[in-house]
């Protein structure tokens, strides 16, 4: 079969165009690294590679999360240990108030003490060491706690200003991890304030005492009055304040020697008890159906109260700690999966150099004897032939 002159041009032109584009492309591999650019290269492993790195944009994100997440427990955890060594001084101031020997002027040195230690206490409470305030639930903007001050300056109040909201962070798909502890909660689990304690008004009572020179763990005389629940006393009391109540005869009517009990504050001469802290912030006092018999006896239990906040900023920690080890794993769950995709995308994508860099010269070689033999079958004409 006879060739035309027009379609061997078009033949030789095909092998030249065919050769040089399949040089172009792998030095484009070369240069970029990459096998794959567009769909038409290999359509299966292009989608496998789009797949891979929307997962990897989820593997990132979540790592950043991660990340921030790990430092902010960090920071919880750390304001948390400050908490605990000031409690634990609490405690041992305490045991050296509660020495039956020394005077009440000793007590009242002991007293400005428990004041600065409040002061601490809302100082760490107020804390924002990145410019957010931890224990502020989700408004960090502003300091969860306000104070209210007497004539002298002491704080006679610590209300708080913050919500009880816990921001929840992704670390995985559907799967969320607190990243923080609301200052105070007082149907819940609140770090300075919760249903069942009130760190500030277990420092305030114990300071208040210590400055009226008195034992905070000595017992005192009380008188009941069964018309208005009330118990007359010489002490200052708090509402919240954990007492006991003994006699060396019959207890008025509705009291248990063996249950502790919350004081409410009536006056600096009277207080009712409740059954549980909830009771008292609400004033739903205890029924006294008789005044009793006998010396009655209402003990302030300081030293228990104290280590009850200790053991509560503990259980605190415990929570902070399980959080902090979750993030952990969750940190190696990642940093594995991330190592795996960008392995596949690696066998995916990348380029071998060595291999490529043969085969450019094989295409080059090609091309190149393209152009040759082109070049000779151009330059033929009738001329050769006569």
């Amino acid at each position: 079969m006879r060739i035309s002159d027009q379609t061997l041009n078009q033949m030789l032109s095909g092998y030249i165009l065919k050769n040089r584009d399949a040089a172009y492309k792998i030095q484009e591999q070369i240069a970029s690294g990459q096998k794959i650019h567009v769909a038409s290269d290999d359509p299966n492993a292009y989608d496998s590679i789009n797949r891979l790195h929307n997962n990897e944009s989820y593997v990132l994100q979540y790592a950043r999360n991660v990340s921030q997440l790990k430092s902010e427990l960090l920071t919880i955890d750390g304001s948390l240990q400050k908490v605990s060594g000031l409690l634990g001084d609490v405690s041992n101031l305490i045991v050296r108030a509660s020495n039956g020997t020394i005077p009440p002027s000793d007590r009242k040195t002991m007293g400005e003490e428990a004041d600065q230690m409040l002061e601490d206490l809302v100082t760490m409470a107020n804390s924002n060491p990145d410019g957010r305030y931890i224990y502020a639930g989700l408004r960090t903007d502003a300091p969860p706690y306000v104070v209210t001050r007497d004539a002298n300056g002491r704080i006679t109040d610590v209300a708080y200003q913050g919500n009880t909201e816990v921001r929840q962070v992704e670390v995985g798909k559907g799967a969320y991890v607190a990243a923080n502890l609301p200052g105070s909660d007082t149907t819940g689990g609140g770090v300075f304030q919760s249903d069942e304690l009130d760190l500030f008004s277990d420092l305030m009572q114990l300071r208040d005492r210590l400055l009226s020179g008195e034992n905070p763990v000595d017992p005192e005389t009380f008188t009941a009055d069964a018309a208005t629940d009330t118990l007359t006393v010489a002490g200052k009391y708090r509402t919240g304040a954990l007492v006991q109540v003994g006699t060396d005869d019959t207890l008025p009517g509705g009291l248990d020697p063996n249950k502790k009990y919350f004081a409410i504050r009536i006056s600096d001469t009277e207080i009712q008890l409740a059954d549980s802290l909830a009771n008292a912030r609400a004033g739903v006092a205890v029924d006294i159906t008789s005044p009793g018999a006998g010396t009655q006896t209402v003990t302030q239990l300081s030293l228990e109260e104290s280590e009850r906040d200790l053991e509560h900023i503990s259980s605190m920690l415990g929570v902070i700690g399980a959080r902090e080890q979750r993030v952990e794993v969750c940190e190696q769950i990642l940093s594995q999966w991330e190592s795996d995709i960008g392995a596949s995308l690696e066998d995916l994508e990348a380029v071998d150099i060595a291999e490529a860099t043969i085969l450019l010269t094989s295409k080059k070689t090609a091309y190149e004897a393209a152009l040759r033999a082109t070049s000779t079958m151009m330059g033929t004409s009738l001329l050769n032939y006569m």
